[in-house]
């Protein structure tokens, strides 16, 4: 009898410790699969810039808390992304919108003025 209960204590305790090792293996293989970042998601696009006329004033477009970005002339809303599906979006909506960032853009080559705010430009 008393093996019995041996036994069965064992059989538990290997059980126990199978099912911690394997919580174990579980989490931190989930710990090594990278996260997506904002800044990841806005990887498959192209900018069409636009080559149009457009008045010539400096048009900030994006601010951040140290910076404006600006373009030289009023075009923020006719700059187009052509995503890797086909589809196109409006770059200052999807900016705004948080789908792409300010630096996702510049590294894609969308040329900015970069000014340092001051309390006037806000």
């Amino acid at each position: 009898m008393k093996l019995k209960i041996m036994l069965k204590s064992i059989l538990f305790t290997a059980i126990g410790l199978l099912l911690v090792a394997l919580s174990i293996i579980a989490f931190s293989s989930l710990n090594d699969k990278e996260t997506v970042k904002p800044e990841d998601i806005a990887k498959d696009y192209q900018i069409i810039d636009y080559e149009g006329v457009c008045p010539e004033v400096v048009e900030c477009f994006y601010k951040n808390h140290s910076r404006d970005f600006c373009f030289s002339c009023a075009k923020s809303d006719k700059i187009i992304l052509s995503w890797s599906d086909g589809s196109q979006t409006k770059m200052i909506d999807d900016l705004k919108s948080g789908k792409v960032t300010i630096e996702s853009l510049m590294d894609h080559g969308l040329k900015v003025i970069e000014v340092e705010a001051t309390p006037d430009n806000d």
